[in-house]
């Protein structure tokens, strides 16, 4: 994440615990008593979220009470307050020693925490702030499509949604019965395709500039571990580019993902995390701040539906289809760009759409709740292409695809394991992804099984714009680990 990500949270922290200090020292008078006390509380409220994760979500029950993670702690930390503003008012100590030791404390603290901070900063060649403002950029127009017909395009990726032969082989899903809906209705299933590279931020700035990204490595070295780098290639890429020259309108959806939650290019950006809070929506980091705090599960007990275990993610993924559904209204010819964490952990869904309690990754079955969120996506897409099929006032074009498969649940990667040390086995199970393409009035040959998302635009510009790009070796590619996310190993052989 980039430095402007931490303003709001600090602003908002300050100026409430000032603000709760100076309403404490009105009640208890002394200064120093007051700054133990809310140094206490401070240190629980912002402690909870890592104690509950410590305990997990394992419950047990006493009778015919279940007891879990928030029932032991919440009381729990409630207790420790009570009992810390009980004996600290009642003292008669004077804690003006023991409030300058913390004091100290804290501010080596936060200059050892800044003297890291600006030292990364420096050496790193990145902005220091998202910019999310729109602003006009120049388009040169270069006239309309070959067809002169400009259908609308749609380019829909669903994360981490696995191939048919990662769900046959390593999972035991036959998922045939989804992919023959999308033959029937027109779709081309590159049953072979496999993504480019094992990760979405590398394989979404892939595709969208339709050539591999494999010169990073020169330009920011094979030691770097900051993934920021690629945020440009993921808002001014190519594809919306040429298209926006050729008279579309551009239409972002996005997610929570900081860096496709919002495309300061686009015409218009649907996202759900800014819709339900405008201009005071949390981003990506402030999100997980308060994740770790008291907030989240105590707004869960009283509002379980909108704030408890999985509900963001749960709406964020049902805006986002609720919005692609009303795109065909929209007059003109638009590129549609939409980034929907389904079937992504957290599982929040059942197979019939159901809303479950929000499971994270990690658990023993694990397996089973993916394939569950996978069902509750084949039948949300299928109702997405029936509703885009019958509003479109043309034929659109429509790629369906994810951008990396699954994190390998079947075949694990090793702790102590880097990519480029991982079994073929792991790699098939990560690398292999849904790619269905719907392109109306075109000879299917113009596509084969094995076309990787680097070539999905070069395809379609090719034969529906008069373009000629030549289409490139389909190649897949690993990052060594999360300290060097720019040495690449080429593992193309290995997938065969």
């Amino acid at each position: 994440l980039l430095l402007d990500v931490i303003f709001t949270p600090i602003v908002f922290v300050v100026l409430s615990t000032s603000l709760l200090f100076l309403f404490m020292k009105v009640i208890y008078k002394d200064k120093n008593k007051v700054a133990i006390l809310l140094s206490i509380f401070i240190l629980l409220f912002f402690s909870y979220g890592h104690f509950h994760n410590l305990i997990g979500e394992s419950t047990f029950t006493i009778g015919t009470f279940n007891i879990g993670a928030d029932k032991i702690l919440f009381p729990t930390w409630i207790g420790i307050i009570m009992l810390s503003t009980f004996f600290i008012t009642r003292s008669r100590k004077n804690f003006l020693q023991l409030t300058n030791l913390l004091n100290i404390t804290a501010l080596l603290l936060i200059i050892i925490s800044l003297v890291n901070i600006i030292s990364f900063e420096l050496k790193s060649e990145r902005p220091l702030f998202y910019n999310r403002n729109a602003q006009e950029v120049p388009i040169k127009s270069v006239g309309v499509s070959k067809s002169n017909t400009q259908p609308d395009i749609y380019y829909l990726i669903f994360d981490r949604y696995a191939g048919n032969s990662t769900l046959k082989r390593f999972y035991n899903y036959d998922n045939s019965e989804f992919t023959d809906y999308l033959k029937k209705k027109g779709f081309y299933i590159a049953a072979e395709s496999q993504s480019n590279y094992n990760a979405t931020f590398l394989s979404l700035a892939s595709s969208l500039n339709s050539e591999y990204i494999n010169y990073l490595t020169d330009k920011f070295g094979e030691n770097s571990s900051d993934k920021t780098f690629v945020d440009p290639l993921l808002e001014d890429y190519k594809a919306w580019r040429f298209l926006k020259e050729r008279g579309y309108k551009f239409i972002h959806i996005g997610n929570r993902w900081e860096p496709t939650k919002i495309n300061k290019y686009a015409d218009i950006n649907f996202t759900f995390t800014s819709e339900v809070g405008g201009a005071f929506a949390p981003n990506e980091f402030a999100v997980k701040l308060l994740d770790t705090t008291m907030i989240f599960p105590i707004l869960g007990e009283i509002f379980p539906e909108k704030y408890g275990p999985g509900s963001r993610h749960r709406y964020g993924i049902q805006y986002n289809f609720d919005k692609l559904a009303e795109i065909p209204d929209i007059s003109g010819p638009k590129f549609v760009f939409a980034h929907t964490l389904i079937p992504h952990e957290p599982y929040v869904f059942d197979a019939n759409c159901n809303s479950i309690k929000g499971v994270d990754k990690g658990r023993d079955d694990e397996m089973e709740t993916y394939l569950e969120q996978l069902k509750c996506a084949n039948k949300k897409i299928i109702q997405l292409v029936d509703q885009i099929l019958s509003k479109s006032k043309k034929p659109p074009i429509i790629i369906i695809q994810s951008d990396e498969g699954p994190h390998p649940l079947r075949n694990k990667v090793p702790e102590d394991a880097t990519w480029n040390d991982v079994s073929e086995s792991t790699l098939k199970e990560k690398f292999s992804i849904l790619s269905a393409f719907y392109l109306p009035n075109t000879n299917e040959n113009i596509l084969y099984p094995s076309i990787t998302p680097v070539n999905n635009f070069r395809v379609i510009f090719n034969n529906f714009f008069g373009t000629n790009y030549k289409l490139l070796p389909d190649k897949s590619y690993v990052y060594q680990d999360l300290n060097h996310v720019y040495k690449f190993i080429d593992v193309t052989d290995k997938l065969k």
